[in-house]
This record gives structure tokens, sequence and C-alpha cells, in this order.
């Protein structure tokens, strides 16, 4: 998708799963000729796509002390849905935006980085999203990671009209004919994924899942985006990705002067005269901009009054933290426990007290192990679970999850690789097997567990004071 915003501001919108796109944006880079190539990546999604393997021998403990554990989590989980695409559309997510990077370096064109920071977006998204909208995003991603969603009724028709076109064609094998039926249908799902008014529905139905995050993941990043790519027009914004520049390149301009038959040195010098003339009429850079296709609409509308653009700054502040009903319950469970504690001593109930302490031990110990155990814990794992719980469940700060986590971690060692292994999972097998999806399960079941104890002993420690 190609829209002209102006004579300095070219966009190209593109799906992040396909061929087409990737040669579209080659193809507009040879046409248009720009001073800059800029990409909706930021500098961390940039070394993602261009530096694989640079995390593949890290250790996941490195990764949460260097305070990237949030990144990696969330980038991978949503990977994994367009890795899923990708296989089956045969081409690597993010393909279109690794063209635009080599195309613009193989003719020595500045590359500039225009979309925010990949962390303060998803921080921003996270705190902006209420409990309600975190659990649809969930359960919404879910089923879109597992194929459970059904494509639109329009969508489908069109599919098996296609198909069945194709399996009318007597001529060809039964499996010519399923291998030609698949590739149509496949193409149809594109061209229907890059068509205007579907690519408005999804944002419209994305706005009723998760309308606050919407406003960090689109709303924002249009802005943030279009800021930028206005700032490198006007000369404002001068950082670009450094790389070394090839020997020898002529540029666009220059080639498309030589491949037009211009042979004669007078007609060479009256070109380059011209092209000079052009320039110095256009003071300003001339930017193409390679983004996704739902972000088109929102850029182009931005751009056209730049004048009510937030700054930069405040686009890339994360809002505080909200109240939170958990964390208050979390604090009050300590206070309880110190109250129950007290009075048991105060009337001299020495017996209650330690029934009420081997309870709270014992309940709160098993639960948490059995979630340990249950997510096939190390038993080093679970001992600790069993031993953390009690105590972890009087500090709203950590919980038994976490301790019995961080044993997972030390001993089973699971690297970054592990972690993209995710995206390769088919298997019951090959799901207990990672090394990753055993430390989160962990975690997350020895916090459950321990979560249960605590309401469990809480019950049963209310009735023997009460006794």
């Amino acid at each position: 998708m190609e829209e002209i915003v102006n004579e300095n501001i070219i966009l190209i919108g593109t799906a992040h799963i396909s061929k087409k796109s990737v040669a579209e944006v080659r193809s507009a880079i040879e046409k248009y000729k720009p001073d800059i190539v800029a990409v909706e990546l930021c500098d961390k999604r940039y070394s993602a796509i261009t530096k694989k393997n640079q995390w593949d021998n890290t250790t996941v403990i490195d990764v949460l002390r260097s305070g990237k554990g949030f990144l990696l989590l969330v980038q991978t989980f949503l990977a994994m849905i367009q890795r899923k695409l990708g296989r089956e559309f045969g081409v690597e997510p993010g393909s279109e935006m690794i063209a635009a990077i080599k195309t613009a370096k193989k003719n020595n064109l500045k590359i500039a980085l225009v979309d925010r920071d990949i962390t303060i977006t998803f921080r921003r998204a996270w705190r902006l999203m209420t409990l309600r909208e975190k659990l649809r995003l969930f359960w919404y991603s879910t089923k879109a990671l597992i194929g459970y969603d059904r494509i639109d009724e329009e969508l489908e028709h069109e599919l098996e009209a296609k198909i069945d076109e194709v399996k009318k064609n007597k001529s060809e094998n039964a499996k010519g004919k399923s291998e030609k039926a698949d590739k149509l249908a496949k193409e149809v799902f594109l061209e229907r994924m890059m068509d205007e008014d579907v690519i408005s529905a999804m944002m419209e139905e994305l706005r009723t899942v998760v309308p606050n995050a919407t406003r960090a993941l689109i709303d924002e990043r249009d802005q943030y985006i279009s800021k930028k790519i206005y700032g490198y027009v006007d000369g404002s914004e001068k950082r670009f990705v450094k790389y070394k520049k090839r020997e020898g390149v002529k540029s666009l301009k220059s080639r498309e002067s030589k491949e037009s038959g211009v042979e004669s040195r007078e007609s060479s010098v009256s070109e380059l005269r011209v092209q000079k003339d052009k320039k110095k009429k256009r003071t300003k850079n001339r930017v193409l901009a390679v983004v996704g296709a739902g972000h088109l609409k929102g850029i182009k509308k931005n751009i056209k009054h730049p004048e009510k653009l937030p700054s930069l700054k405040r686009l890339e502040n994360t809002p505080k933290k909200g109240y939170s009903v958990l964390k208050v319950v979390g604090y009050l469970i300590p206070i309880l426990f110190a109250a129950m504690f007290i009075y048991l001593i105060y009337f001299g109930e020495y017996e209650k007290l330690y029934d009420a302490l081997l309870a709270w031990f014992i309940i709160n110990g098993i639960c948490s192990a059995i979630g340990a155990a249950i997510a096939f814990g190390h038993p080093f794992s679970i001992a600790t679970a069993f031993f953390a719980a009690p105590i972890t469940s009087l500090n709203p700060a950590i919980g038994a999850g976490w301790v019995a986590g961080y044993v997972e971690v030390k001993v089973r060692s699971p690297t970054v690789q592990d972690i993209r292994k995710l995206s390769t999972i088919e298997t019951m097998k090959d799901f207990f097997s990672n090394k990753v999806i055993k430390v989160l399960m962990v975690m997350a079941l020895a916090n459950l567990g321990s979560v249960i104890g605590t309401f469990l002993a809480g019950w049963y420690i209310g009735g023997v004071v009460l006794s």
C-alpha cells in the first residue's frame, strides 16, 4: 500500500508476512529515490532483526538482571504468533523491514529508526490496561496462537470460491490442484489483510477488546512515528543508523541518468545542473517510511497536522502505577496475621497459637510445593516452594513462585535460545521439555499454590481463634 502525503513524505504500508510487501518496498525506494529511508523499528527491534544470535548463549538470569526480562517475554509471545503466520505464508516476519534496510545500504542512503522504544510501548500499554483488559488480551492472544479463531465469513466464502475454481480444472492432478488451491487461498488472505476497510475493522475490533492498550500500541505510536518522520523531513532529527558506506556505489539519480541513455558529456552535465537546481528548490529531505499497514491511516492524518502532535518526551513517559486492590489485600494479610499473633499471646492461648502457626506453615507450604510439583519442577525447587511460601505470604513484595523459580533457573540454566524454541513447540513432550516453560510453570503454579494455601490456612486459623 502506497500513500504519497506530499513531495517530501512517502508512506509504504506493509504486511509483516508478505512477499509482495518485500518487493514493493524495494521497488518504492528505487522509484522515489528518497534522501532517508525510515523504518518502523526502534533500536532494540533493529538489533533483534539484524543480530539474531546475540543472546543465544545468554542465561535467563543475566537477562532478568539486565532488566530486559519483561521485554523479552512479551516480544517472544508476540513473535510466536507472527512466526506461526510466517511459516504459513513462506516469509519470515519483518522481511520487508530487512529489505528496506538492505536496499538503503546498497544505495548508501540514510536509515532512520522512527518507532518508539518497544519497552516503553509495552510498559505504557500494561499500565494503561485494566485487569479485565489484561485477561481479555491474554484470552484473545491464546486463541490466535493456537488458531482457534475463525476468519470472517466474507473472507471464508472468498477462499472457498478460489479453491473450488481450481478444483474444477480437470487437467491438473490432485496434488497440483491442492497446492495451487492452497497458494491461491493464502494470496486472497494477504490481499484482504492489506485492504484498508479490513484493516480499519481490525483496528476497531482491537479497540473493543483492549481500548486502553490500543492507545499505547496504535494511537501513540502513530503520533510518535509521525513526529519523527516530520523531524527528519525538516532536518531537526539527525540520528541515523551507522553503517559502512559502500565505495564506488553511484546514487540512484546517477544510475537513472545512465539507464535512460544519457551518453554525451554535455547532456550529463546539463542533467546534473537540473538535479542541483531541484535540490535547491526542495530544501527539505525526502523521506520514504516503511510502516505496518495498520499505521498508515493514523500517520497520514497526524502528519497533515504536525502542530497538534504531543512532544516525544511526553510520548516516552511511562505512567505511574495506579491503585491496586490486590496489593492492598497483600498488605492486609501480614497485618491480620500480626494481630492474631498478638491477640493469642495477650490472652495466653499458646496452644491455639501453636496450632495456628503449624497450620500456616504446613498448609501454605504444601499447597505451594504441590504447585511446583505439578509443573514438574526440580526437587530442589519443590522443597524451596514448601519452605518459602509460609514466609513470602507475609511479604507482598515477593512470592514463593519467584523464589522457587529462581532455584529452577539455577538448576536448569535455560538460555534465550530455549525461549526462541517456544515457537517450534508442537507436542506435549516438546512443551514440558522446554527449560523456559518449566521455569515459568514453576513460578506461576508455586505462586498460585501459595495463594490458595494462604486462604485455606487463613480460614482454618480463623476457626481456631474463634473457637
